[in-house]
């Protein structure tokens, strides 16, 4: 049985309620993006096609999404743009501030309708 990356999103839960130290939250954004990254890519991987290894596999997901199978899929990369991007201010940009975190846990729940859609 694989691994189940929503459980990523409990992870997620868990650092932003823990505590409001900064590292938390930002690591809180973390795991909700990787949670719904492999959680899409599973679904993509099932309904389309095998992604492999490449050299960009976030944004191969992505564009790949964009080809506009259905509207969903396109919201789906949308939406997954956005997560990747406030992940990477999380990670990478030395000024943080907390609506970064409320963004991204919308967009996590955004992303988790647009997968149970698909799914059904």
């Amino acid at each position: 049985m694989s691994f189940n990356w929503k459980k990523f999103l409990e992870v997620g839960n868990h650092l932003e309620n823990y505590s409001q130290e900064e590292s938390y939250q930002r690591s809180a954004v973390g795991r909700y993006y990787y949670s719904c990254y492999h959680s899409a890519k599973d679904y993509f991987e099932k309904e389309h096609f095998p992604l492999g290894h490449r050299n960009s596999p976030h944004q191969t997901l992505i564009d790949c999404l964009r080809l506009g199978y259905n509207k969903n899929e396109v919201d789906l990369a949308e939406a997954l743009s956005k997560l990747r991007r406030y992940r990477n201010k999380a990670d990478y940009y030395q000024d943080f501030r907390s609506n970064i975190l409320k963004k991204a846990k919308k967009t996590t729940e955004d992303i988790y309708v647009l997968l149970s859609d698909l799914e059904n």
